[in-house]
């Protein structure tokens, strides 16, 4: 076989081909597909881009962008009028978590997004979301499972869609800053900050857990708003509901997104940061910008090392700065967003 440097590269949803985009690829055998659709089934295949006669397709790979995993069913177990999972919205502060089971989830993979389903009117809440594997399979202590900053999966507002009845295009899917790593055996504790500090009641759907085991525990109140690393001294109250959610799971990605941005220290025109690398990577790019939300068009700095500081900043200016995962020509998604004022 010789060595080729150009292909064509056919993909679609027919697996016949009667139908599809191609592309043509040069010196680089690999290729990334965009704007593909979540939980469709794909086809693709190639060949070498040459003038010999003869040149056949490979074999036909057959691909997932994601799979939708369910847990919770519409059977007799369920529950609409959940109050106090994933938030209690009847409270200006709550804090929850809820343990699902690695066989409930199924094989390993990345968490990308995850569904809840709202009952009432819409709303918006400001979330701090953390995922933790655990060998917990109960809160039957009463205790809580420890969180630290790199367990951070999403930070910010959700606008929860409100339904008068279940629909199944009425869930509300919250997108993760950064995707959580399943490795197929332990145990995952979704964790739910809700800081808004307003008050509007609305439920849930849920369902009662098998044998009423106490797989959920949370706390709520008007007066204080929660610090998840600091809930020793906080009573939980355990119940034997849990949400019914819906993940969305990938095949883990070979650059994966940075948790845990953070602030360790600020000076007259620095700003030194630090984060938790949660594969291998020895090289990471730094966005930084005094307007939220688009870290792409951002001063972007190469940073080999971190901590990490950032110079010549202008005193009394608000920055906000996401990091990402450099592996050669591939790179991670932005981490979650933070923001800091020199």
């Amino acid at each position: 076989m010789g060595e080729e440097n150009a292909w064509v590269l056919q993909y679609g949803t027919d697996s016949e081909f009667a139908t599809y985009d191609e592309v043509e690829v040069e010196d680089n055998p690999t290729y990334g597909l965009t704007g593909l659709t979540p939980e469709q089934t794909y086809y693709a295949r190639v060949k070498p881009d040459c003038d010999t006669e003869g040149n056949a397709w490979s074999n036909v790979c057959q691909f997932m962008v994601t799979s939708l995993v369910v847990i919770g069913t519409d059977d007799e177990n369920y529950v609409d009028n959940l109050d106090y999972l994933p938030t209690n919205t009847n409270y200006n502060y709550s804090y929850t978590q809820q343990i699902y089971t690695a066989e409930e989830i199924g094989p390993a993979g990345y968490i990308e997004s995850i569904d809840f389903f709202m009952y009432g009117d819409d709303i918006t809440r400001n979330l701090d979301i953390y995922m933790v594997s655990t060998d917990n399979d109960n809160f039957d202590d009463g205790e809580w499972i420890g969180v630290t900053a790199a367990d951070l999966v999403f930070s910010g507002n959700v606008d929860f869609i409100g339904n008068d009845e279940y629909d199944d295009n009425g869930w509300t899917t919250i997108t993760l800053n950064s995707g959580f790593v399943f490795d197929g055996q332990s145990n995952v504790a979704i964790i739910v900050d809700d800081n808004t500090g307003e008050y509007e009641s609305r439920y849930f759907l849920g369902f009662y857990t098998e044998d009423y085991a106490t797989q959920s525990i949370y706390a709520n109140n008007d007066d204080d708003n929660y610090d998840p690393m600091d809930m020793e001294d906080v009573y939980g109250s355990t119940g034997q509901s849990r949400n019914q959610i819906r993940l969305r799971v990938s095949e883990t990605p070979s650059c994966i997104s940075p948790s845990g941005l953070a602030v360790t220290e600020l000076g007259v025109t620095t700003a030194t940061l630090d984060w938790h690398e949660r594969g291998e990577a020895t090289e990471w790019e730094v966005s930084y910008s005094t307007t939220s939300g688009d870290p792409d068009n951002g001063e972007i700095e190469t940073a080999y090392e971190h901590p990490y500081t950032l110079e010549g900043l202008t005193q009394g200016e608000t920055y906000y700065v996401s990091v990402r995962s450099v592996d050669g020509s591939d790179h991670s998604g932005w981490s979650a967003e933070t923001s800091f004022t020199v």
